[in-house]
């Protein structure tokens, strides 16, 4: 156990400690058939354990071969279905409404994309379901999951990242209140970066 009563906080130290009201999570795993189903589990307010950021890890299947580089870092083969899952959770003490708004870019691989040319990734990115919907309400330490297959299509790195607003802003007992505090947005803060290549690519990645 850690003392602080004699240790001075800064507002930024304070704020780097606290528990995000809410906690957004992506992760990327091979699929066979689309689902994007969600569901609503009750969860521990513990933080999540993370992977080490210096471990790889490899998913196989009949199909192809995923390999993670780092938490939010995935080699994926060409053309092999994806599901990517959101996993959203309230550590807030009031009941949530949230709008999830998931934004794919095109990274350059050099310097930048002007930005409508980013957001063009229509010939190199396959997406099965919406980007944007509404979530389930989320009690206080109640937690949804969305999933949403994927393919990509071309070579090149793509950022998958995005927010979650506040449909309208409810008491405890689910009802709405009006004209009390603004809706809030969180943004994901580690957006999923996906590098597609092909799959003799990473199968001669995984025999190093």
């Amino acid at each position: 156990m850690v003392n602080l009563r004699n240790i001075r906080l800064s507002a930024r130290m304070v704020e780097a400690l606290k528990l995000p009201e809410l906690e957004i999570n992506m992760r990327l795993a091979l699929t066979s058939s689309p689902s994007g189903d969600h569901s609503v589990q009750k969860t521990e307010s513990e933080s999540l354990n993370h992977e080490d950021e210096d471990a790889t890890a490899y998913q196989r299947d009949d199909h192809g071969l995923l390999k993670q580089s780092g938490p939010t870092a995935y080699t994926v083969p060409l053309s092999q279905l994806l599901t990517l899952t959101t996993n959203v959770t309230n550590h807030s003490q009031q009941p949530i409404h949230p709008l999830l708004r998931l934004q794919p870019l095109l990274k350059p691989p050099n310097g930048a994309h002007p930005y409508h040319i980013a957001l063009d990734t229509s010939r190199k990115l396959l997406i099965h379901g919406l980007l944007q919907q509404a979530l389930p309400v989320l009690q206080s330490g109640e937690s949804t999951s969305i999933e949403t297959v994927i393919s990509v299509l071309g070579r090149g790195t793509f950022s998958v990242g995005g927010v979650v607003e506040e449909v309208r802003i409810l008491r405890d007992e689910g009802d709405d209140i009006q004209g009390e505090r603004e809706r809030r947005v969180w943004s994901i803060e580690e957006p999923l970066e996906i590098t597609g290549v092909d799959q003799d690519t990473v199968q001669e990645g995984d025999q190093d």
